[in-house]
């Protein structure tokens, strides 16, 4: 496993996490996220250390806890990461391919397309699935926050990728760290597909590097990630790699051997 960063670090990360909450430009987001999911400041820097340093080496129960929610969201907003590069490139193949539905699977946090792409213009509809309740608690808080959806374009459901069955027909497929943690990520992209129109998009962020708990699958590089996805008779319109800044994610602080491939993919 990779080493994992020092107390010096620990205690940056701590400030930063303190910082982020009391006086970054998403203090009100925080402040109303507290009391939507019953959390107090200790308990969400808590929940950010946790994510950014406990994640490697622990299974997919490290998501069911609000306080992990909420550090993934921190992680979201924070400039120059590896999850602002992330958003960003969803939200141009978005703009790119123009779906009016989206199924963003496995979805951790709310992502800024919601309010940029999905919000911004009617027509558009999302619907946010994950296994875990606290996903679910943290998305409906941080769209109330934003102003709410009148429209009904953003839902939320409960969706256990290891039960087998598929969202339904979507023209996107949003899949960003998210197949992986699928316990048969080879039969749960089948019956996506199976379900999907001809026309969809997917949308994946595959990790490169070691099998870590949380995951069922690895890639060592993105030759072989690329060709896995062949072999469901799809192809990648685009493909780009992410890589962890140590400058403004903490977990890439140590030894880090993880790094992420962005794909757009459609049937061949």
């Amino acid at each position: 496993m990779p080493a994992l960063p020092g107390e010096a670090v620990r205690a940056e990360a701590r400030a930063f996490a303190e910082r982020f909450l009391a006086e970054g430009p998403h203090a009100g987001l925080f402040a109303h996220l507290r009391q939507a999911l019953g959390l107090d400041v200790d308990a969400m820097v808590a929940g950010y250390l946790r994510y950014a340093f406990d994640s490697y080496d622990s299974d997919n129960s490290i998501y069911d806890d609000p306080a992990v929610r909420c550090a993934m969201q921190i992680e979201y907003l924070t400039p120059a990461s590896y999850h602002a590069r992330r958003q960003q490139l969803v939200q141009d193949a978005l703009i790119r391919h123009a779906p009016a539905s989206i199924a963003d699977i496995g979805f951790g946090a709310p992502m800024c397309y919601l309010r940029d792409y999905v919000l911004a213009e009617s027509g558009r509809h999302a619907v946010l699935f994950d296994k875990f309740e606290s996903a679910l608690q943290l998305g409906r808080a941080v769209v109330q926050y934003w102003g709410g959806d009148r429209s009904g374009a953003v839902r939320f459901a409960a969706h256990d990728m290891d039960a087998g069955a598929a969202v339904g027909a979507f023209d996107c497929y949003v899949l960003q760290d998210a197949i992986e943690h699928a316990r048969d990520p080879a039969g749960y992209l089948r019956a996506t597909l199976r379900a999907a129109p001809a026309h969809a998009v997917l949308l994946l962020q595959m990790p490169l590097g070691p099998l870590i708990e949380s995951h069922f699958i690895a890639w060592p590089d993105a030759c072989q990630a690329l060709g896995w996805l062949h072999e469901f008779g799809l192809r990648e319109v685009q493909v780009e790699y992410v890589e962890p800044n140590p400058a403004a994610d903490f977990f890439a602080r140590g030894e880090n051997t993880l790094t992420s491939l962005f794909v757009a993919a459609r049937r061949a």
